[in-house]
């Protein structure tokens, strides 16, 4: 069986990197013309090789991708770290452990890039004790980050000294190694951009999170273009798929080379969105602080772009003791029992980034923070929240929010992480939002415990609660459906839902249908509609000539509109434009019409007003009303009634 596994090099400029994977592939990383001159890694490089057999007898392909060394390239080496799943760690026999062998690692150990290697390069120009220094001094420096425990192989590249050894090296490791996951939402982030003559736009890039096909159509983000996949190579190859975990090149139809650039991505299986707000969890490196003040630069995937950043409780300052080490955010805090809250771990903190640039990011993406004022990298972590609402006001509804994230973050897989997002959320988002800021696909299989309703993504321990609430609201006796969807949206529920709720409550058999709404199944039911209808006449009879809104007195009541419009139709209800009067309160009117025409004749709309003792608000459109049934005649000034009346309810 053989398959094909990503690599990034690391290490200090001038240690040997671009030499040590030319003689793994026989291919010089570096393509330009400046670089060759210059003996200087500039820009990312790419070359591959084919492993020798692991012990199982898996064989696999090594693609490399080179990063330049020196200090004034550290964006571009992210660019082709961010993506990476595994570094090959390379540092000079004779220089040592260097500055920039120094971030790098750090960089790598924020990102959780797995060490498969430490490549000692050189080693054939100092005395054997000198390596053996560099390979205990490497070792030590390792430890507690996410290249610990890579084995250190002793290279000279020129005379292949080593490369057999380092080849078997990678081969077995990348056999430890799980196969990377396909979660069928492949997104590539775009690492270089090239036209070809008479093919259109070509991008490369670490494809990861699902397959890509040929003839696929796929979507540019942040620009949201729809572009269709024309052709694919893997390795210099033409294929008709592309696996996640692997070298590409997309040749696509739809965009321009002047509409796509490196820190792009390119996506599919959906739902994606673009954000350029998020919470993150984030470890500050030993000696930095992660505060409001700076210019700072956020990297994700090959994507850098200018932020602010909002710590959601104090600065996050790095411990200075020890090179900060393997990181854990199952918990952001330690002692949140004690009377005095929460004390915060130093080194490890929550943020609110604001990107100057959208970028299509879900909970769970790498990125790292730096401060491009000072040229330094100063932490690095997880996005956890992708979409997130308005921050919490006062100090412990921040602390809540702060533990929360870190429970996202501490999660496991795309499912996990849209159950701890919905716990923060309130236990429901919309679907699309919801599976978009968790990486979920639109087709994958529903997340155990929870639910798809209404357009909603809901834990089911919520929902749970709702029909608790919408059960007991049913009681023993027919009950309206607003009534129940009034007490359904009082629960929390969203207006959609709510709605939905009684009808799901019947499929699941908790309630029946009744001739006048819901019950709770196996009751006995009574028809509580004549008694429903009694109190919302009630009112209106209570100030007949000034009466309430009816819309609002029927919800109240838990009378829908149905119910309402079945009032009016056997004449209970009678409405005057924006106004509903009871029937027998538009009866009361005529006679006390009948009194005032006795004593005054014809008689004007402020007559009226004064009889029925109300106002110009619901005078005039009774008065409209009796003129439209011809119980009344109106000259444009005065009215006289006619010898109509109007029609008594049955």
């Amino acid at each position: 069986m053989t398959g094909q596994r990503v690599l990034v090099t690391a290490g200090h400029v001038d240690h040997g990197k671009s030499t040590l994977v030319r003689a793994l592939t026989g291919t010089d990383p570096d393509r330009l013309a400046e670089e060759q001159r210059r003996g200087l890694t500039i820009e990312l490089g790419f070359a591959w090789c084919e492993l020798p057999p692991s012990p199982d007898g898996t064989r696999q392909t090594a693609a490399f991708v080179d990063v330049p060394g020196h200090e004034r390239f550290i964006g571009t080496m992210l660019a082709g770290a961010g993506p990476a799943p595994a570094a090959l760690l390379v540092v000079a026999a004779d220089d040592g452990w260097s500055a920039q062998t120094e971030e790098h690692v750090e960089v790598l150990d924020l990102l959780g890039v797995h060490g498969l290697a430490v490549a000692v390069t050189k080693t054939d120009t100092v005395p054997a004790e000198r390596t053996d220094e560099v390979v205990a001094d490497v070792t030590g420096r390792l430890a507690g980050t996410s290249l610990e425990g890579a084995p250190v192989v002793r290279t000279a590249a020129p005379d292949r000294v080593g490369i057999d050894e380092l080849e078997r090296v990678l081969a077995d490791r990348f056999a430890l190694r799980p196969a990377p996951t396909d979660h069928g939402r492949p997104r590539l982030w775009v690492d270089r951009v090239f036209p070809v003559r008479g093919a259109g736009t070509v991008v490369t890039g670490t494809l990861a999170g699902g397959v890509v096909r040929a003839g696929d159509a796929l979507r540019v983000f942040p620009g949201d273009h729809d572009v269709r996949v024309r052709g694919i190579q893997t390795l210099g190859r033409d294929v008709e798929i592309a696996a996640p975990g692997t070298r590409v090149a997309l040749n696509l139809v739809g965009i321009d080379r002047d509409g796509i650039s490196r820190g792009d991505a390119v996506v599919g299986g959906g739902p994606w969105r673009s954000t350029t707000r998020l919470n993150a969890v984030v470890r500050a490196l030993p000696g930095r602080t992660v505060d409001r003040a700076g210019a700072w630069v956020v990297h994700a995937g090959s994507a850098s772009v200018p932020a602010r950043v909002l710590p959601l409780t104090d600065p996050i300052v790095g411990e200075r003791t020890g090179r900060g080490g393997a990181w854990s955010t199952t918990a952001l805090a330690k002692d949140a029992g004690a009377d005095d809250g929460p004390t915060y771990l130093a080194n490890v903190g929550a943020v609110r980034l604001l990107l100057d640039a959208p970028l299509p990011l879900v909970a769970g993406d790498r990125l790292v923070l730096r401060e491009s004022g000072r040229r330094e990298t100063t932490a690095g972590g997880q996005v956890v929240d992708p979409d997130p609402g308005p921050p919490p006001r006062g100090r412990a509804a921040r602390e809540a929010q702060v533990l929360a994230l870190g429970r996202i973050a501490a999660a496991e897989g795309p499912a996990g992480r849209l159950a701890a997002l919905l716990e923060l959320h309130g236990g429901v988002l919309p679907g699309t939002a919801a599976l978009a800021a968790a990486g979920v696909p639109t087709g994958g299989p529903r997340p155990a415990g929870i639910l798809a309703v209404g357009g909603h993504a809901v834990l089911e321990s919520v929902w749970l609660g709702w029909t608790e609430t919408v059960v007991a609201a049913a009681g023993g006796d027919s009950t309206t459906r607003e009534r129940l969807t009034v007490a359904a949206a009082a629960a929390g529920a969203p207006p959609d839902v709510a709605a939905e709720l009684p009808d799901r409550l019947v499929t699941d058999g908790q309630l029946v249908r009744t001739p006048t709404g819901f019950a709770v199944a196996g009751a006995e039911v009574t028809d509580t509609r004549s008694a429903l209808d009694e109190q919302l006449l009630a009112a209106l009879r209570a100030e007949p000539f000034s009466p309430p809104d009816l819309t609002a007195t029927a919800k109240a009541l838990g009378i829908d509109h149905r119910g309402v419009n079945r009032l009016v139709q056997a004449g209970a209800i009678v409405r005057a434009g924006k106004v509903a009067f009871a029937a027998d309160a538009v009866t009361r009117a005529v006679d006390l019409l009948e009194d005032l025409e006795a004593a005054t004749g014809a008689f004007a709309a402020a007559q009226a007003k004064d009889a029925w003792g109300t106002t110009r608000r619901y005078a005039i459109p009774l008065l409209e009303h009796l003129d439209r049934t011809r119980v009344t005649d109106f000259d444009g000034q005065l009215r006289t009634l006619t010898d109509r009346r109007p029609t008594s309810p049955a």
